[in-house]
């Protein structure tokens, strides 16, 4: 059928070529007169303008830029009328969750677990919010979150076709319960899976940098320059084992690096300071 209206859409700016091969394509009678201004193509069009699709993407780009306030409402209208659609579901857990509500996020990112579809990224999403809230607790409640985040996670993880996110996130949540190791493990796995995803490459480099592995995690932060030159947090995290591999001259060009990208960031200043107070006590 979209065929049909493209080909339309071709006839009507003088594409009568490309008409012509859409048409046969789907398989429409080339011998039926050419009506590239009826109602029917207009009504056609209007379909998937004012449709769930549509409406999804308007919705979708609400969402996107930030305003919950206006996508929470619109979503939650959506689901009274699209009560099967599972991406409106998970649309609205998100945005629950970037407003911070992330208890209303977990109730129904545990709802959408029952989706076969949406089952993995369900679990997946709902171990974030574990892991959420689990940065701004401490004590018992904290590592009660961070046990529920792994538990969500290898299910998310047992699910026929995981994505490589998944794995960065049993990393995160590793990491948060002292786990180095097993973070390390898994950040190497999605990092495996995903090559050119810089969040890989730095995960490893800051898990190296806590097991002060010095040249690994100069490694692995050259292995995230090189996938992303202006990412500074890799060029910090090089400065920093520069200066613990006594060279200092490599870890003040890299901080050189860094400083033109991100003049203030922090985590460059705390490169800058470390690598000072490393040259000073030599």
């Amino acid at each position: 059928y979209l065929k049909t209206l493209l080909a339309t859409a071709f006839e009507r700016v003088g594409r009568s070529a490309d008409a012509t091969r859409l048409r046969a394509e789907a398989c429409m009678d080339q011998t039926l007169p050419l009506s590239p201004w009826t109602d029917p193509w207009i009504d056609g069009l209007a379909a998937f303008t004012a449709g769930f699709a549509a409406e999804m993407r308007r919705t979708n780009a609400v969402l996107e830029s930030g305003d919950t306030q206006a996508a929470i409402p619109m979503l939650e209208d959506m689901r009274q009328r699209y009560p099967d659609r599972e991406e409106v579901l998970l649309r609205l857990a998100t945005a629950y969750g970037m407003q911070g509500d992330l208890a209303r996020s977990r109730e129904l990112f545990q709802l959408a677990t029952t989706q076969e579809d949406s089952r993995a990224y369900a679990l997946e999403s709902l171990s974030r919010t574990y892991l959420l809230e689990a940065q701004r607790s401490s004590g018992d409640k904290r590592r009660t979150l961070v046990a529920q985040a792994l538990t969500a996670v290898e299910a998310a993880l047992a699910d026929p076709q995981p994505q490589p996110s998944a794995l960065g996130l049993k990393g995160d949540a590793l990491a948060m319960s002292e786990d180095r190791e097993g973070a390390l493990a898994a950040y190497r796995l999605a990092a495996a899976a995903e090559p050119r995803k810089v969040d890989w490459q730095l995960a490893i480099a800051r898990m190296l940098l806590l097991e002060q592995r010095w040249d690994e995690a100069a490694g692995a932060a050259r292995s995230a320059a090189e996938i992303a030159p202006n990412a500074v947090q890799a060029w910090a995290v090089l400065a920093f084992a520069q200066a613990h591999l006594d060279d200092p001259a490599a870890a003040r060009r890299t901080l050189e690096q860094a400083l033109k990208l991100a003049p203030g960031d922090k985590q460059v200043l705390a490169a800058a300071t470390e690598v000072a107070g490393l040259e000073g006590g030599r």
